[in-house]
């Protein structure tokens, strides 16, 4: 758990970071990322293309929860504030599920976000 708690706090100072080095050495060369925005993406395209048109002004641990029986599976509770191509900014809360190999290496993550905050910024824009 210390070693995950680890991984996972070096990944959220390197989202905020926008640090693709970083990023893509917490993660095994064939890991894979499910997002609702890009669907599936190896984690290398994935963190290009989200660190070229994005920047985080804020991410927040709020807290992590360990697999029942599936110790090597951990989701951590994020809130985040972010822009896009300065276009706009959000304020949104994730949970975002990582999966780790034997040599404590990500090899999957699934962002699990809530979407209100995209489908009102829509609305709103459509009134």
């Amino acid at each position: 758990m210390i070693l995950y708690n680890d991984i996972i706090q070096s990944y959220c100072k390197a989202l905020k970071a926008n640090d693709y080095n970083v990023m893509i050495s917490l993660f095994s060369k064939d890991a894979t990322v499910f997002s609702f925005f890009a669907g599936e993406k190896s984690a290398a395209e994935f963190f290009q293309n989200l660190f070229k048109t994005s920047r985080r002004t804020k991410v927040e641990l709020k807290n992590m929860f360990i697999g029942l029986e599936n110790k090597s599976t951990v989701a951590a509770y994020i809130y985040l504030e972010a822009v896009w191509n300065e276009k706009f900014a959000l304020q949104f809360e994730a949970v975002d599920i990582f999966e780790f190999n034997s040599e404590n290496k990500i090899t999957t993550l699934r962002i699990i976000l809530d979407t209100y905050p995209l489908r009102k910024l829509q609305t709103d824009q459509v009134r």
